[in-house]
């Protein structure tokens, strides 16, 4: 077999030379004639330039999917030939502004953009042409992002108007049969309307309604969802708790080949059957991080499950306790400490001795800024539930961190709690990538360096499903004998 070689600079990416694994895995993937590759590598990899290597080597058509804002700014510093699309949202008062970049992505040959866009873009607007490649990074997000878009609000006074009266939801087998037995009046509603309106390109409310009905009647159909529904007053809500079982038509069947990226896939078998991928050929790279620079401590301070904690309870003493002593420990550095909710966060601000130095927020909304000011104070400790994916605290920006709670999904969500009772192991496997990940936070290259504190005696509910995550994170795991 001849090996090619081939320099960064070949493929138009401005980095001086590769990293470790990354050109024998450009290679591998490109050769290869499977239709979805599963990447699974570690922080530091470099797993970008592993996906824009591929689509420059083959000199693809490709969209490249990341599930935080900042994933996205990198890929469009990091290569700025790269269409970088945003949401309407980004900019307010200023359509011409949207549509300038969004078209300007749809016609060039390589766009990054996120999730939540692609998938309204390709499902509920206008399909793009078929890809060479959909790159999928942050793939550990993909149900997430599937899930968002299909969480469905009917108003029922607004379609009553319409000769619609839905029935109760919570007879669903009622409420299943009801949408498919209209969907083909829907249908054939909307073929009417389209009809009388083919000279004017805008839709008024009612095509709006219809199309949105449509989708929606089309979604309840879908068998193995496992749709839950809710009802407040005159609206109807619904979510599924298998949202992934729509992967391929939401999201694969726009592109040839896929690539999905993430350092916690985790198991490879599970991931795949849970986005009904198919011919799917899986890649895993070791850590060039020396466990010795990502030490991660088990530290069990207390059990912080809801029934164990409370303001003035044992378990919240004993995490302030060992909050404070790795404070003292780590004084000078800066450092983040994950509370996985907003209770635990308010809780500590309340009890620490070492409040003083704490940056935190109180919503999603105030986020950006805490994380921002707490980028520009060095010696300062950032408090939050919502740090531990998609966040990159290289070098002196955060030295340590702590991992106050378990980060199990709530089981207060009615789809999550489906979703566990019917496969606890998808519990785990959600729980231990949410836990990987936010230990990634802080070590960002191979000479970088942080340590990491797992707090939290829970952690050991999920020792059988611990062979479940990748063999370097536990190289640099220590727990007490």
């Amino acid at each position: 077999m001849v090996t090619v070689t081939y320099s960064p600079a070949d493929l138009g990416l401005p980095f001086a030379s590769w990293r470790p694994h990354q050109q024998e895995t450009i290679s591998r993937i490109a050769a290869s004639s499977a239709e979805t590759h599963l990447l699974e590598a570690p922080t530091g990899f470099g797993k970008g330039a592993v996906a824009v290597g591929v689509l420059q080597l083959q000199q693809a058509r490709g969209v490249i999917l990341t599930h935080t804002k900042a994933l996205q700014e990198e890929y469009a510093v990091r290569f700025p030939w790269i269409a970088s699309v945003q949401g309407a949202g980004n900019f307010p008062g200023n359509t011409d502004a949207y549509l300038e970049q969004r078209d300007r992505g749809l016609t060039t040959r390589v766009m990054v953009t996120n999730y939540q866009w692609f998938l309204r873009a390709a499902n509920l607007d206008q399909p793009p042409q078929t890809l060479d490649w959909l790159v999928c990074d942050e793939a550990h997000a993909i149900e997430d992002a599937i899930g968002i878009l299909l969480e469905l609000t009917l108003d029922r006074p607004r379609y009553r108007c319409l000769g619609l009266e839905f029935p109760p939801a919570y007879d669903w087998r009622g409420f299943e049969s009801y949408a498919r037995d209209t969907l083909p009046r829907v249908q054939e509603a909307l073929e009417t309307c389209r009809t009388r309106r083919l000279a004017d390109s805008r839709p008024d409310s009612l095509m709006k309604d219809l199309q949105y009905l449509q989708w929606a009647l089309w979604l309840i159909t879908r068998p193995g969802l496992g749709w839950v529904a809710t009802e407040r007053g005159e609206v109807i809500e619904l979510r599924p708790s298998r949202p992934g079982l729509l992967a391929p038509h939401l999201l694969f069947r726009h592109a040839r080949r896929h690539l999905l990226m993430s350092a916690t896939i985790l198991h490879h078998e599970a991931f795949a059957y849970s986005l009904r991928v198919s011919r799917w050929e899986a890649v895993s790279v070791p850590s060039i991080i020396h466990p010795s620079r990502r030490p991660v401590y088990y530290q069990p301070a207390a059990s912080m499950g809801r029934k164990r904690r409370g303001p003035n309870s044992a378990s919240l003493q004993a995490l302030t306790q060992a909050v404070d002593r790795i404070i003292a420990h780590h004084q000078g550095q800066s450092g983040v400490i994950h509370t996985v909710n907003y209770q635990i966060a308010e809780d500590l601000v309340r009890t620490s001795a070492y409040r003083h130095l704490f940056i935190t927020h109180q919503d999603s909304a105030t986020r950006g800024y805490a994380l921002a000011r707490f980028q520009q104070t060095p010696g300062s400790i950032l408090v939050s539930p919502s740090m531990d994916l998609g966040v990159d605290l290289p070098a002196d920006s955060a030295r340590w961190q702590i991992i106050c709670k378990m980060p199990f999904p709530n089981l207060a969500v009615p789809a999550v709690d489906m979703r566990q009772r019917a496969d606890p192991s998808w519990y785990a496997w959600r729980t231990l990538t949410r836990l990987v990940q936010a230990c990634g936070r802080i070590v960002r290259g191979e000479d970088d360096w942080g340590l990491t504190y797992i707090l939290d005696a829970d952690l050991m509910i999920l020792q059988p499903y611990f062979s479940l995550v990748p063999t370097w994170f536990w190289e640099a795991f220590y727990s007490p004998r």
